[in-house]
C-alpha cells in the first residue's frame, strides 16, 4: 500500500498544468492511488446563466466528458489507463472548488502546476496555487517540472519547532515511499544585537554570536535524536543565514528535486511560517515544492 489514497490534480489545460498532470499520474501508479482530475471554469469569467445553451449540471457533464478526451489525446491512453483517473469539471472559484472538493473526498495530496522557465521567472500557477499552498489543510504539491523516474532527492527543512517535526515525519515517508535521498536542513538565523546594547556587552559580537550558534547547533542534534527515523538513514546540514536564501542555496547545492516543508513555524501560528519563509522559498526555487500543514493545525 503506497503512501496516497487519494490524489487530486488541478489543470487548466495550459503547458504547466499538463506538467502538474504528468506527476500526479506517475504518483498515482507509484502508489496505487485514485487519481481525480479536476478543471474549474472561474464563475466570475462566464455567466452561464445567459451564454451557455444548457444547464450548469449539463454543461458541467459535457465539460467533463471533453476533459477526459483532451487528457487521453494529451498523454495517451496507454498512460492514463494504468491508473484509476476521474475527470471532474464544474463552475466556481478555482482554488475554493479545489479546497472544497478534496475535503469532499478524503483526498491526502491535491497537485498544481507551476509556472516560469527560470528561478527569476518563477511564480506560482497564478494565484490558485499560492493560496491553495497557504491554506489548503491537504499536503500541496507544486510541481516545477516533471520527473520521469519519481522524485530521488529530498530537502526537508526544520526549525525544531513540533509542526516541523510532523513535516519531517511526512518528509521521511515520502522519502521511504519513493526510494529518495532525504535531506534534513536547519538554519540558524543570524542573532540580531541592538546597537544600544553593543556597547555594554563584555564579550565580542564574535563571540557572543558563536555561543548561540553552537546552542542551535546542539538543539538541531538534540531534535534528531528525539526523531524515530528507525533504520532510515539521511543527511543532516546546519547553515547559518537567512531561512529562506539558505535553504534555496541549499536545494540547488544538493541538486534537490523535491522540498518538503510545514506550514506553521516556530510561532505555532497557522500560515505564519507559509507567508515568511516556505512562500519566499517556493518562488525562488528551480525544483517542486510539496507543503504540509500540521494535523493540530488543520483541525482549527
Amino acid at each position: 500500500m503506497g503512501l496516497f489514497k487519494h490524489i487530486v490534480v488541478g489543470t487548466d489545460f495550459s503547458q504547466q498544468a499538463d506538467v502538474a498532470v504528468q506527476e500526479a499520474v506517475y504518483l498515482a501508479r507509484q502508489h496505487e492511488a485514485k487519481l481525480s482530475i479536476l478543471h474549474v471554469i472561474d464563475e466570475r469569467a462566464v455567466n452561464y446563466q445567459e451564454s451557455l445553451p444548457l444547464s450548469p449540471e449539463e454543461f458541467e457533464t459535457l465539460l467533463a466528458q471533453e476533459a477526459k478526451r483532451t487528457l487521453f489525446e494529451t498523454f495517451g491512453e496507454d498512460s492514463l489507463n494504468s491508473v484509476d483517473i476521474k475527470t471532474i469539471a464544474m463552475f466556481g472559484r478555482p482554488q475554493y472548488e479545489l479546497s472544497s472538493y478534496c475535503q469532499s473526498n478524503d483526498v491526502d495530496l491535491v497537485v498544481a502546476g507551476r509556472r516560469g522557465d527560470s528561478p527569476l521567472k518563477q511564480v506560482l500557477l497564478g494565484s490558485t496555487a499560492e493560496k491553495l499552498m497557504r491554506q489548503s489543510p491537504i499536503p500541496t504539491l507544486l510541481v516545477a517540472h516533471p520527473e520521469a523516474n519519481g522524485f530521488k532527492n529530498v530537502l526537508a527543512p526544520v526549525d525544531g519547532s513540533e509542526a516541523s517535526r510532523d513535516a519531517l515525519q511526512y518528509a521521511v515517508d515520502f522519502a521511504k515511499a519513493s526510494g529518495a535521498n532525504l535531506h534534513i536542513l536547519y538554519v540558524c538565523e543570524s542573532l540580531p544585537i541592538s546597537p544600544l546594547i553593543s556597547p555594554h556587552l563584555t564579550s565580542p559580537k564574535e563571540k557572543l554570536f558563536g555561543s548561540y550558534e553552537e546552542q542551535m547547533k546542539e538543539a538541531f542534534d538534540e531534535f534528531l535524536e528525539d526523531f524515530d527515523f528507525g533504520d532510515f538513514t539521511y543527511e543532516a546540514h546546519f547553515k547559518v543565514g537567512k531561512p529562506a536564501f539558505e535553504i534555496v542555496n541549499a536545494a540547488d547545492s544538493l541538486e534537490t528535486d523535491l522540498v518538503i516543508m510545514g506550514t506553521v513555524g516556530r510561532s505555532g501560528i497557522a500560515g505564519l511560517f507559509i507567508g515568511n519563509t516556505a512562500e519566499r522559498v517556493s518562488r525562488s526555487l528551480s525544483c517542486s515544492i510539496l507543503t504540509v500543514r500540521p494535523s493540530e493545525a488543520s483541525s482549527e
